[in-house]
């Protein structure tokens, strides 16, 4: 289940956007990609009542530089995943579109509103709000986008 929460968080982030430009060598053109995509998604439990729905949403659109707040079903979420993995049909076949959250899709005015709410006491505001599970980020800078997309090294074979 871990796996497969890992696998959601990263899909999450490609849907930010960051996942679309990796592999663009060029820091000045990764920096306007990173900053026109500056997002935040906020996962609910699938126990979140529709008042603690209604209590995020109001929350998320009260905080600054919010550009628009979009709320994602699970089955949206699940055809967005098969969207994502079309290539992997086995994969997607595994997955239960009940296992993946409600959400919503926060687009930031840029990098800085983005940064004013994750390095401060707004991101602990939402994520002790009840009926939020966890709150993901958009890479916002070159340095994250590149650690959180850059190929990991393969270990050697160990020796039979």
């Amino acid at each position: 289940m871990r796996k497969l929460t890992t696998i959601l968080l990263l899909a999450a982030l490609a849907l930010s956007g960051c996942g679309l430009v990796h592999h663009d060598s060029q820091d000045d053109k990764l920096k306007r990609a990173i900053e026109e995509n500056a997002k935040l998604t906020v996962f609910l439990p699938a126990t979140a009542t529709d008042k603690q729905h209604q209590a995020v949403e109001a929350k998320l659109r009260s905080l600054p530089g919010v550009k628009d707040v979009v709320y994602e079903s699970k089955a949206e979420a699940y055809a967005t995943f098969g969207h994502l993995f079309s290539a992997e049909p086995g994969f997607v076949d595994s997955v239960r579109p009940s296992a993946l959250p409600d959400s919503y899709r926060v687009r930031l005015t840029g990098t800085k509103a983005a940064l004013q709410i994750r390095d401060s006491p707004l991101q602990d505001e939402i994520e002790n709000l009840p009926g939020v599970d966890k709150i993901l980020f958009s890479c916002l800078t070159v340095d994250e986008c590149r650690k959180a997309y850059s190929p990991k090294p393969t270990p050697s074979p160990s020796p039979s």
